[in-house]
């Protein structure tokens, strides 16, 4: 037992020093997302889904083998939201749902960079993986008036509530395939960046559970600003 553990306490010691003489950067990132659901409302007349925004922030991580390229990853949350509506002409008034989706994600991705100087412009590709943490929803919604004598008998009720997760029919686990673009610029062991992504989702949102099912998959462009730290620099300064 004790030859193992001090097997073990080697091992780590030289993974240790091994991680901290690599060009190592972290840093933080938050950002805007904007959700696109790609599915189809079939048969259901003046009903459609809606693109809507949210925010994300995140752990980037990158490991740098040149000036040019590096390897990525990290954690990250981001909202994937979308609104279900449908318009009722006729009776001139429509309901809506706001469905607020959050993932955890952890990116795996290849960076390539150029410039002069300390600017550098980057671009990236690679994969997520995620897990669908929460959803909720709030709209406007039909009621009906408890009035017999009230001739507007449909009224119009807002309502907001957490959505429970159906282990039949929803699928938690998100894989997407991403590329992005972006700039940065280092000052010391400090480099702030600006990036635009687009992720394109792999998984259904559902489980098969029944026939003549639509898939739905969550399309989503993020925009965000960021600083990484590397500290290898940081060590050599001083």
């Amino acid at each position: 037992m004790i030859k193992k553990w001090i097997c073990l306490s080697g091992f780590a010691l030289v993974f240790a020093s091994h991680v901290w003489t690599l060009d190592l950067s972290f840093g933080l990132e938050t950002g805007y997302s904007y959700n696109m659901l790609n599915t189809s409302t079939g048969y259901r007349t003046f009903t459609s889904y809606e693109n809507r925004g949210g925010f994300m922030f995140g752990i980037p991580v990158l490991v740098s083998f040149n000036d040019s390229f590096a390897l990525g990853s990290g954690l990250r949350y981001i909202q994937k939201n979308y609104r279900y509506e449908r318009n009722f002409i006729n009776d001139g008034f429509s309901i809506y749902s706001d469905f607020t989706n959050g993932f955890l994600q952890m990116p795996v991705f290849a960076d390539y960079s150029l410039g002069r100087n300390n600017w550098r412009v980057f671009v990236n590709m690679g994969t997520t993986l995620g897990f669908w943490m929460h959803s909720s929803r709030k709209g406007q919604w039909m009621g009906i008036s408890q009035n017999p004598f009230d001739l507007n008998y449909v009224q119009l009720e807002t309502f907001s509530e957490r959505v429970e997760f159906d282990e039949t029919r929803d699928r938690r686990f998100e894989s997407t395939l991403f590329t992005g673009l972006g700039f940065r610029y280092t000052i010391d062991s400090f480099t702030p960046f600006i990036s635009i992504q687009y992720n394109y989702g792999l998984t259904d949102l559902q489980k098969n559970y029944m026939t003549r099912q639509v898939a739905r998959y969550n399309n989503t462009v993020t925009v965000q600003l960021g600083v990484l730290f590397n500290p290898s620099v940081f060590r050599s300064s001083r």
